[in-house]
């Protein structure tokens, strides 16, 4: 299995389940709900990305939807 095809599979699990991995929109780490290693300051929220500190939130669909 080549790293390209090994990448799609794990953002195809990111997409699956959010929640489970970095916020950051290019990182593929595994983090289930903990900071990322290459990304400590990334926003962790029970699967949604907050949008800074002006109240803003963007949701990221929840698993079955």
């Amino acid at each position: 299995m080549t790293r390209r095809q090994i990448a799609a599979k794990v953002l195809a699990a990111k997409e699956a389940h959010p929640e489970r991995y970095c916020s950051n929109e290019g990182c593929l780490w595994l983090t289930h709900g903990r900071a990322c290693p290459m990304h400590p300051n990334a926003p962790i929220h029970g699967g949604r990305i907050v949008a800074g500190d002006a109240g803003n939130e963007l949701a990221l669909p929840e698993p079955g939807e």
